[in-house]
């Protein structure tokens, strides 16, 4: 989903006039609840991803790898987020230190491509920005997104008709979440 279908369902859920639709983007009542909701929602079911670096074992010192300034969108680690990929197979790596909440420092003497998960920032949206994608999973996109931003625009001016989105919001927000924590399955090498 981008930008401006994000806004289509907006205006579909308000049964609102393009007049108004118009409007409130002018004015950044939906740029601004269309970043609140993502950043909402990306605390619950946050935007993952990755950056990879190389060491080739050589040095004897810690190597700093400060996330704040290698990326332009970290926000924290994941739970567990250094992985090394030796060339053979890639796994979890626990010989690191968090030095703070956005550095890592690892041995030099430890050689391979080091693959670190962290959660992002969303972008920020504003008008304008109709085939810029929207960050979030998709399976948040179709429901949950449209509701808690259709919310966000209506709670000044109808909150009998905000709060029925927002409980609509919650009760998508718990079926997504159970979907979302199911329990998954791992065959490990060799069989069970």
């Amino acid at each position: 989903m981008n930008y401006g279908e994000l806004k289509t369902h907006i205006k579909a859920l308000a049964f609102e006039e393009e007049d108004t639709i118009s409007e409130y983007e002018e004015n950044d009542v939906i740029p601004t609840a269309i970043n609140r909701a993502i950043s909402m929602i990306g605390k619950k079911i946050p935007i993952m991803k990755t950056y990879e670096f190389t060491q080739d074992g050589t040095d004897t010192d810690y190597q700093t790898y400060d996330f704040s300034t290698l990326t332009n969108d970290f926000l924290t680690f994941a739970k567990h987020p250094v992985r090394i990929d030796d060339g053979d197979k890639c796994e979890p790596f626990g010989n690191y230190l968090e030095w703070d909440y956005h550095t890592i420092k690892v041995p030099g003497s430890a050689s391979g491509t080091f693959i670190v998960q962290y959660r992002a920032k969303p972008a920020s949206y504003e008008a304008g920005m109709e085939d810029v994608e929207i960050p979030l999973e998709p399976i948040t996109h179709e429901d949950l997104l449209p509701l808690l931003c259709a919310y966000f625009v209506w709670i000044d001016d109808d909150a009998t008709k905000a709060a029925q989105y927002y409980n609509l919001y919650l009760e998508v927000l718990d079926d997504v979440m159970g979907v979302l924590k199911k329990p998954r399955v791992r065959l490990l090498e060799g069989g069970i």
